[in-house]
């Protein structure tokens, strides 16, 4: 080799060996080709320039955070610092820098072994300006949605609430921050869960209880009148017993029934003039039966006025031993609570609530004999004179005959006139109007029926009765009619006069005057002795019927002779005097709570 190429060959060996120095001393502050750190390309960067880039990286962006539909947000370079505990070089270099020639041709994945510093007073500054911490959302529970008529009663499901403190809220916000998350739902980790879920088994049972009670349009019947009882009305008498039952107020639903007799009047007294004048009123007790039995329900028992009386008093005992016991106790909170026991231990008055049967009973009601009705020309007709009563004619063939079907079952429930013929009916005031009728469904109405015709679900054929001339309504249909001035007591069952005598009352003055007004029989009782306020009278009576306070009906054995002018000056201390044998029968036909009714 001559000394030229001695040359050049040592002058290749100064520039190879500046260019492996070079490359050493620059990897030695710069990241090599391919390689990313923290997932970010950072090929051929300076140091200083990758550690930019990475604090940029870890600071860029925002984490959201969500609760139900609210948003809110906090951007990263606004909370969030970055610092490394290792020294840069050693986190961005991959061993000796010498072995750069190498290093070119490998992917180089580097972690930078930063920390991210949250900032929890900026955290909190930027959650409180948005609101997150005053946010909370009370937990709604399922309950009953309002009455539709179309749907009755349903179910508004439950809604889970929220409910965080700030300290909870920054622990959870600094931990997504930290692992580099960008959405944070906060929804289901601070969950309030309803006390009553959707699913409520005691929340269903009162819908479905609510439901079989207004879930009806009744249609009542009087021969071609109707009268409707829709499910408004039927929902308008809702209420809760104290124990929380689902039911009906009695005293409406009697109110209803009773009022049928204004509603039919034009009817009844279309029948009346075409039977001989004779007095047609509605069974309301039947009524309110057939009624009751096609909601399923029970009927509540009143209240006499004998037990109302036992109750107070024993009210009144337990609560004039805890005065006493009250009393004596130096304890004041004590004392109290023994009050408030006593007043929890007292018997209410009785609830006039009629309450759903259980589910064999309604079962059984369905098959109830009295619903069926016996028609006689479309009317229920109950204590016709039996030359009156004459066989119901079945609608032939040709006739249109409106039918409803329950079950397998189908059920006439009245003949209908056929399309566009005329038919005469009766306006509120009693005068005849003409209208027409489309046609209703036909069949052929059953054959075997012999009048009697087993009432559609929601159909109700009104009894009718035909009621002694004397019969006065608004006492029901069984009662004890007592006049004063015609010194008579009559005993009407269902309308008719079964039971009839003369009779002796209070002479008229202030302290022995028979009162007058509607009342009820407290109770019965055999062979008891009566005595008078003061001991000014004594009597032995074997046939006792109470009804205002110590005023009854009894037996008067002592007397002679009843009705006239007696009580005007040798009358009763108040009480009715009847003739024994008269007394007697009445007793045994008397039932307690009976009304009576003195006018």
């Amino acid at each position: 080799m001559n000394r030229k190429q001695k040359r050049i060959l040592g002058g290749a060996a100064v520039v190879l060996c500046a260019c492996y120095l070079g490359g050493a001393a620059f990897f030695a502050g710069h990241t090599y080709p391919n390689t990313t750190v923290d997932g970010k390309d950072a090929s051929l960067l300076s140091y200083t320039r990758a550690q930019a880039l990475i604090t940029a990286a870890a600071t860029e962006g925002s984490l959201g955070i969500r609760v139900k539909d609210l948003s809110y947000s906090l951007h990263r370079k606004d909370v969030l610092g970055v610092e490394s505990r290792d020294n840069w070089k050693e986190a961005l270099s991959e061993g000796s820098s010498f072995a750069w020639p190498l290093a070119l041709f490998r992917r180089h994945e580097l972690l930078s072994k930063r920390t991210l510093d949250v900032h929890r007073e900026e955290v909190e500054k930027h959650l409180e300006e948005q609101g997150l911490f005053e946010l909370s959302l009370p937990a709604k529970d399922a309950t009953l949605s309002e009455f539709a008529e179309d749907a009755g009663y349903s179910i508004v499901p439950a809604e889970t609430g929220w409910s965080a403190n700030k300290d909870e809220i920054l622990n959870l916000v600094e931990q997504a921050l930290v692992s580099d998350r960008t959405e944070l739902d906060l929804t289901d980790t601070f969950a309030v869960q309803p006390a009553v879920q959707t699913d409520d088994a005691a929340l269903t049972e009162k819908m479905n209880a609510r439901n079989l009670l207004v879930r009806h349009n009744f249609t009542f019947f009087i021969g071609p009148v109707t009268q409707q009882l829709d499910s408004a009305t039927l929902n308008s008498w809702l209420v809760e017993t104290r124990e929380g039952a689902t039911g009906l107020d009695y005293a409406s639903i009697e109110a209803y029934v009773n009022g049928l007799q204004d509603q039919f009047t034009p009817s009844l007294a279309s029948l009346s003039a075409e039977n001989g004048g004779e007095n047609y009123i509605v069974d309301s007790e039947l009524t309110m039966q057939i009624l009751c039995n096609k909601l399923g329900i029970n009927r509540p028992a009143r209240e006499t006025d004998a037990q109302r009386r036992t109750r107070e008093a024993a009210n009144a005992k337990i609560l004039k031993q805890a005065k006493r016991a009250a009393k004596r106790e130096k304890n004041k909170e004590k004392a109290e609570q023994i009050l408030r026991e006593a007043e929890a231990k007292q018997t209410p008055a009785p609830e006039l609530i009629a309450t759903l049967k259980s589910e064999e009973e309604r079962a059984a009601d369905a098959e109830n004999p009295i619903l069926v009705a016996k028609l006689r020309d479309g009317i229920f007709i109950e204590n016709l004179p039996d030359e009156a009563a004459a066989e119901p004619e079945l609608a032939t063939p040709s006739e249109t005959v409106r039918v409803e079907t329950v079950g397998s079952d189908t059920i006439t429930i009245g003949a209908a006139p056929a399309e566009s013929e005329t038919v005469e009916s009766l306006n509120p005031e009693g005068q005849s109007s003409e209208a027409t009728e489309s046609t209703e469904p036909t069949r052929e109405a059953p054959k075997s029926l012999n009048g009697e015709v087993k009432m559609a679900k929601d159909d109700i054929f009104v009894p009718v009765l035909a009621a002694d001339p004397e019969f006065q309504l608004g006492h029901g249909l069984t009662y004890i009619d007592i006049s004063i001035e015609k010194q008579r007591v009559i005993l009407f069952e269902n309308g008719r006069k079964v039971m009839e005598s003369a009779c002796v009352t209070g002479t008229p003055n202030r302290e022995r005057a028979t009162h007058y007004g509607s009342f009820r029989i407290n109770y019965k009782q055999r062979n008891r002795i009566l005595r008078g306020s003061q001991k000014l009278y004594e009597a032995f009576v074997s046939y006792w019927m109470p009804f205002d306070g110590g005023i009854g009906l009894h037996d008067a054995t002592w007397r002679g002779s009843f009705g006239g002018n007696i009580y005007k000056s040798n009358g009763s201390h108040g009480c009715i005097n009847l003739p024994p044998a008269f007394a007697k029968q009445l007793y045994e036909r008397v039932t307690v709570g009976m009304p009576v009714y003195v006018h």
